[in-house]
């Protein structure tokens, strides 16, 4: 899934911010 992708590079790259997904979107 490419969403999930982005989503697992995002979260190695940003440190100190949580990130979630709901409904594909970004909270």
């Amino acid at each position: 899934d490419v969403v999930a992708f982005l989503c697992s590079e995002m979260a190695r790259h940003i440190t100190g911010e949580v990130i979630k997904v709901d409904g594909g979107q970004y909270i």
